[in-house]
This record gives structure tokens, C-alpha cells and sequence, in this order.
């Protein structure tokens, strides 16, 4: 009888060690939504890390901003728009097409993939809910980390 209390007091502590801000048991296109507000949100960079380093924020670009859009009812993008190097107008970078992972009966996992942009083909999800979403890509020895909130 010890060891059955034992077992289940071990699978209560491994169920209470999820991520809290990723929300668990969302669908894929529950995750787009929150990305993407259902139409459009506007997402502002709070932090940027690069190969494990912080990155300072240009003075022109103290408020870049990330745009998530549904196009249609399967196409989702997300574009990032900062000033130009002389702060003169704003630049846009297509990130890509984007869908959230869903493997097992379409329950997100932990991943975007990116289609057709300047990011590589998928980036790991670490927080995300209405009001930040935290997004890390790695390529080789490359690696980047946005957090964003939203605007």
C-alpha cells in the first residue's frame, strides 16, 4: 500500500513541474489565436538575445514592433517592422507563413513553423498568452530570443 502512495505522490510532483506560461492542453489554432488576436495584433520587443548575449536596442528602434496577421483561414504571417539604419522610415521583414505545432489529435506542442521568410523553419515556443509571447530560434551555432509583449 506504501508503494502505491509512493507512485502517486511521484506522478502529482512530475504534473506540477509544467511550464505555467504555456498554457496546457491548447489546441494549434488556440495558439494562433493568442498570436494573432483572431485577426491582427501588434506585438512590441521588450528583449533581444543573441548567442546567449542581450542586444541593445537601436535608439530610433527603442519600439520595434511584430505584426501577427490571419490573411485567411489557414494563412497566418508575422512581419517585423523597425526603423532603417538612419532612422529615416520604417524598414518591414517578412518572417514568414506561420502555423503552430500540433502532432497528437492537433494539441500544440511547443513550436511555429515558419514558411517562406527570413527565419529559419521553426522557432520554440517558451511563454505564450495574451499578453507575451517569448519565441527562441536556433540555426547551427546561431541562436536568437524575442520577448514580446503586446501593444
Amino acid at each position: 500500500m506504501k508503494i502505491h502512495w509512493f507512485f502517486v505522490g511521484v506522478v502529482c510532483l512530475l504534473a506540477s513541474c509544467s511550464d505555467p506560461f504555456v498554457p496546457q492542453g491548447l489546441y494549434d489554432y488556440q495558439v494562433e489565436r493568442l498570436i494573432t488576436n483572431d485577426t491582427s495584433k501588434s506585438w512590441v520587443l521588450r528583449s533581444l538575445t543573441v548567442d546567449g548575449q542581450n542586444v541593445e536596442v537601436m535608439a530610433c528602434d527603442e519600439n520595434i514592433t511584430f505584426l501577427a496577421e490571419t490573411i485567411t483561414a489557414d494563412s497566418l504571417v508575422f512581419l517585423e517592422i523597425n526603423k532603417q539604419a538612419d532612422c529615416s522610415a520604417n524598414d518591414t521583414l517578412f518572417w514568414g507563413s506561420f502555423r503552430a505545432s500540433g502532432h497528437i489529435r492537433n494539441i500544440f506542442r511547443d513550436s511555429l513553423y515558419f514558411d517562406d521568410g527570413i527565419k529559419p523553419s521553426f522557432g520554440l515556443v517558451e511563454v505564450v498568452t495574451p499578453e507575451s509571447l517569448i519565441i527562441s530560434f536556433s540555426e547551427g551555432a546561431f541562436s536568437e530570443r524575442y520577448s514580446l509583449s503586446s501593444n
